[in-house]
């Protein structure tokens, strides 16, 4: 934990954690659509640009699902702090800052529970499917 000079301690244990569920969702959907690509197209040129086009329509309807529907019904939200406070310390001056930065700061990075379900499910199929399409359908 690393402290700044208004006594702000930053949770580096959260902030990793955060991000290497991003990569490693992020490393997944990417395989999958190499994988599902190698399935459709032969060709080695077309498959490469193929694959990103698939790429690109997965994420997109993984954000529309999960931005457009799923924030929109479900409103359960928890919060995982990245910065700590120490006691006696009045680090946030809200006054002159960004509301939105100052609400992360205060309350953390918040976190939709049926929306985390939801890429864990994603998440899932994909080691799943890809798993299958490596182990069954194409020869390597």
């Amino acid at each position: 934990m690393s402290l700044d000079m208004v006594g702000i301690k930053i949770k580096w244990l959260n902030i990793a954690i955060l991000f290497l569920t991003s990569f490693i969702a992020l490393l997944m959907t990417i395989y999958f659509s190499i994988s599902v690509t190698r399935l459709a197209i032969a060709k080695k040129r077309m498959g490469k640009f193929a694959a990103f086009i698939i790429f690109a329509i997965i994420t997109t309807l993984q954000g529309l699902i999960s931005y457009k529907i799923i924030d929109k019904v479900f409103h359960q939200t928890f919060y995982v702090k990245i910065f700590g406070f120490l006691q006696g310390t009045n680090a946030i001056n809200s006054s002159n800052m960004d509301s939105d930065l100052a609400s992360l700061i205060i309350n953390g990075v918040p976190l939709n529970t049926v929306d985390v379900i939801f890429q864990v499910i994603i998440f899932i199929v994909f080691f799943i499917l890809t798993s299958y399409i490596i182990e069954k359908k194409i020869d390597l």
